[in-house]
């Protein structure tokens, strides 16, 4: 297949559909767990925060993992001790009451709190220094992208965004690792469609230019990712 999308795709994602079945949308959790580990994404998103957190001289901070999922990036970050010090208070929020079930059982024995929040509500009510996107903004239009990341401007002081690169070989990459790996018809489904619907640098710039920022530091990973850090 020809891969020629110079612009985002905007098709609905499998994901999305609420009325999922639960073995389904376990199973697809699970195996999107699986890829980030296998290509280090969650390195890179530690890493951000990391920074963030040392230059910041980060102390009794809330991190927010915003439109969280199953959990997956949230208990990676917690698991990884050094940060215990200066995140005093880790919360996972999603629309999906489903995928917080999931993510609460998968977290047991950890400190992590979720909820249940609309983050496209106007009315949506949280607070935090740190507020995480990861693989989430590619769900959404730019219109919709744009409104999330000034909603989250106007609730936490940094913003942390880890998202993937449309790119061809991304794309392909993707196909052929779903098939060797035994990936669900969601996650094939998906995730190529996850890389037609993500970003490359000018789709960046267009956004950012709307959404208020002090600072911003944009960084590509060979995983053909990308990890932003706004500072608001």
């Amino acid at each position: 297949m020809i891969f020629d999308y110079p612009y985002r795709a905007t098709a609905p994602e499998i994901l999305d559909d609420l009325s999922l079945p639960i073995q389904d949308l376990s199973r697809n959790l699970e195996e999107l767990e699986k890829v980030n580990q296998r290509l280090g994404a969650y390195r890179f998103l530690q890493k951000a925060l990391m920074q963030l957190l040392r230059e910041e001289k980060a102390q009794d901070w809330t991190l927010a993992d915003l439109g969280c999922g199953g959990g997956d990036a949230l208990r990676y970050l917690y698991d990884r001790g050094e940060h215990q010090s200066q995140i005093a208070n880790w919360i996972g929020l999603d629309h999906n009451p489903r995928v917080l079930e999931f993510a609460r059982t998968q977290s047991l024995g950890r400190t992590l709190e979720y909820r249940e929040i609309d983050l496209l509500d106007p009315n949506a009510d949280y607070a935090a220094e740190v507020g995480m996107f990861n693989l989430v903004l590619h769900h959404f239009d730019d219109e919709a992208v744009i409104q999330l990341l000034q909603r989250a401007a106007d609730h936490c002081r940094f913003i942390i965004i880890s998202d993937l690169h449309r790119n061809a070989l991304a794309y392909h990459a993707f196909r052929l690792l779903s098939l060797a790996w035994r990936f669900s018809y969601i996650s094939r489904h998906d995730g190529k469609l996850s890389v037609r619907k993500s970003f490359v640098r000018r789709d960046w710039e267009y956004i950012l230019k709307r959404v208020p920022h002090r600072e911003v530091r944009i960084q590509w990973h060979w995983s053909f990712r990308w990890n932003l850090i706004l500072k608001t």
